[in-house]
């Protein structure tokens, strides 16, 4: 699943929903997303942690979901 563009609010909705439906093995394509707000990352660091991976990340997205708050 490719996340395109900024990840923030209806969009992080959008994408829980789309995830939500979907059978396991998820694998999140980051390569184009610009931004993600705090709620987006976290979102993706839930995802990560259901077993979704995480592949092709900016250096700036990597470093926000390593970083807690």
């Amino acid at each position: 699943l490719r996340i395109a563009g900024n990840l923030t609010g209806q969009s992080i909705r959008e994408l829980e929903k789309v995830c939500s439906d979907l059978p396991g093995g998820l694998e999140l394509d980051l390569s184009t997303l610009k931004w993600a707000d705090t709620q987006g990352i976290e979102t993706i660091r839930r995802l990560r942690d259901r077993g979704a991976k995480v592949r092709n990340a900016s250096p700036l997205i990597r470093m926000l979901l390593k970083k807690k708050h």
